[in-house]
């Protein structure tokens, strides 16, 4: 016969549980007698609230078993907190100092209120932590402490969540308002963070802080096109997904990559559209570069727009580039490689640079509105097929510039300034239309080829083809009205 004996080895401490069997702390020295309440700074230090009739110090271990518990204006430094399975601590203003590792699970600022932590800390899978909805408030360190969020941390119904210390989110994050990183700060998603309508991933100085994305950020946009919520000030490195499920998000920021962006929805409206149409696509991302962003691998595809505002993406050679549509303003879109692009608008001298390849294009190419002034340039290729057009209308400039060489085999329609510079080349295979207003200024060194047909209508004044260069015409020239003054 075998005999079991249960021993009870005296001197172990044994862990506490609260209900649901969740472990409130290793050890837990104090723990919270009222169930529940709002309490003011002294509540916390009257012995008499505390089940071991002693109130916590800074070595205390103090922990939470049941009921909302909400601190108004506490001033205290303590080595952990723990808080049970179905409780919750509030934080309303006032500094929590933890010094030692600590679960921020159910733990919540308002008001401002602060937690600052000197050993790493963790809101554990299934559990909850962040700011209550509308209200601001804190997590810091300046020990070079970690946060790690296995389950979910919220920044819920506006006002900001400031995050002064690197962050590890495997888990869940949701932005409503806007969630700050401290000054040099990383904060590593490989979880999902997910982001409302013109809330802000953004930092709470000027000083750089990271964003590194290996995991999911979901976007739902608004309707302020460039000044949109999204990403502001951040350097924003994406090496998982993307996705802007609707609306308008503006990333203001630096960053790289070899992520996917998915702009867009199945069967949300396209941003292609017929030259002369609206576009009413389902989803936009303005991309801000500040001053570049750079891909150096991955996709962007979905049916919505992609709009680069200002600065200069920089696509490398292994970058799907897909969007329903990309729209440059006021900015550079670097493109590496041989590749396809889709439908191109351009205005106020934005600018397609193809370098190292040949771009062909699946789409049209023309301005965001009548009368915007574009440019191209870079050292490669940009091929238009028959199957699509050039537009160019009333005044400002069509510009291309460096050794790009541009073949347009559809149909190209020019209105305003039309100059090439450097070494570039423009030869149009199709129909090519010149309208009244309009110079031909190709510079020394460049060339300009019709293989088609140009039809010139100067209306009741002249066009000059003029600027040094010379015209080789293979095709036929028509002059329907005006004058045409060559001087190439």
């Amino acid at each position: 016969m075998i005999v079991v004996v249960a021993c009870l080895v005296t001197g172990l401490p044994i862990p506490p549980f609260a209900s649901g069997g969740h472990v409130v702390a290793a050890d837990c020295s104090h723990t919270w007698a009222p169930a529940g309440g709002s309490f003011a700074d002294s509540a916390f230090g009257n012995p008499a609230n505390w089940i071991e009739n002693v109130a916590p110090t800074s070595g205390s271990n103090v922990c939470f078993s049941t009921g909302d518990t909400t601190f108004f204006g506490l001033e205290r430094v303590i080595e952990t907190i723990d808080v049970a399975d179905g409780a919750t601590v509030v934080l309303n203003a006032g500094t929590l100092d933890l010094n030692s590792n600590s679960s921020l699970g159910g733990v919540f600022v308002a008001n401002g209120g602060r937690i600052r932590v000197g050993k790493d800390v963790t809101v554990p899978a299934g559990r909850r932590a962040g700011a209550i909805a509308g209200q601001a408030g804190t997590i810091a360190s300046s020990t070079g402490a970690v946060l790690t969020i296995d389950g979910a941390l919220a920044r819920d119904g506006g006002n900001q969540l400031n995050l002064d210390l690197d962050v590890v989110n495997n888990g869940d994050v949701s932005v409503d308002g806007a969630l700050a990183l401290g000054p040099g700060r990383t904060f590593a998603n490989t979880g999902t963070v997910t982001v409302a309508p013109g809330a802000n991933l953004t930092t709470t100085t000027i000083t750089a802080a990271r964003f590194h994305n290996t995991g999911v950020v979901e976007f739902s946009g608004d309707t302020r096109g460039p000044d949109a919520g999204g990403v502001r000030g951040l350097q924003f490195d994406n090496d998982g997904t993307v996705r802007v499920l609707g609306g308008d998000v503006a990333l203001v920021t630096t960053g790289t990559g070899r992520g996917t962006w998915e702009i867009g929805t199945v069967g949300s409206d396209s941003c292609a559209a017929d030259i002369g149409k609206t576009p009413t696509p389902g989803a936009r991302l303005f991309l801000r570069p500040s001053p570049t962003v750079t891909m150096t691998g991955g996709s962007v595809t979905g049916p919505g727009c992609l709009n680069v505002w200002n600065g200069t993406a920089d696509v490398g050679s292994d970058v799907v580039w897909a969007p329903g549509a990309t729209e440059i303003f006021s900015a550079t879109l670097r493109v590496a490689g041989d590749r396809t692009l889709p439908q191109l608008r351009l205005g106020n001298g934005g600018k397609l640079e193809v370098v190292a390849g040949t771009a062909t294009m699946r789409g049209h190419i023309s301005q965001t509105t009548p009368g915007q002034s574009v440019r191209f340039g870079g050292d490669g290729r940009l091929v238009v097929p028959p199957a699509f057009s050039v537009v160019h209308e009333l005044n400002n400039g069509f510009d291309i510039a460096e050794s790009l060489d541009v073949v347009v085999e559809g149909s190209m329609a020019l209105t305003g300034a039309v100059t090439l510079r450097d070494s570039s080349s423009l030869v149009s295979k199709g129909a090519w239309s010149v309208g009244p207003g309009s110079t031909i200024a190709p510079a020394p060194g460049t060339l300009l080829r019709n293989e088609g047909t140009l039809t010139v209508d100067a209306g009741t004044g002249s066009i000059m083809f003029g600027g040094g260069a010379n015209f080789d015409n293979a095709g036929t020239v028509r002059l329907v009205r005006g004058t045409l003054d060559m001087r190439v």
